[in-house]
């Protein structure tokens, strides 16, 4: 099983995720790699957007076997301590990873689940 957790600020801006689990099953067929694969393009894909192409240092960035959790640097106030264009920017790219991710659990929730968390540092 695959779970994603996608971490809210008390404004509704997403500030970070973290993916952890395979997606094989016990029988290791194929579609369960491919579920896996699916998760890894969108998070791994979302995370060097936000990294290499728009240039933001995260407040946390650890990667694993199986698991990857990033998380946006924040102000005292708990928004995102960037400037407005990386904030759109990076809210589009997170709102695309969310949604390809809810098309995922709608078509393989036995092996994705997708939780919205409020952060707290």
């Amino acid at each position: 099983m695959i779970n994603v957790d996608v971490f809210y600020n008390n404004l509704g801006q997403v500030i970070g995720f973290e993916a952890k689990g395979h997606g094989l099953g016990p029988d290791r067929i194929e579609k369960y790699d491919l579920i896996c694969c699916a998760v890894s393009v969108l998070t791994i894909t979302t995370a060097n957007g936000i990294t290499d192409y728009l240039q933001v240092q995260p407040a946390e960035l650890s990667v694993d076997d199986g698991w990857l959790r990033l998380v946006l640097p924040t102000a005292p106030d708990g928004s995102l301590a960037l400037d407005d264009w990386r904030k759109g920017q990076i809210d589009a790219l997170l709102g695309s990873m969310v949604m390809g991710l809810e098309e995922l659990v709608r078509d393989y929730g036995d092996y994705v689940q997708l939780k919205k968390r409020r952060w707290t540092s």
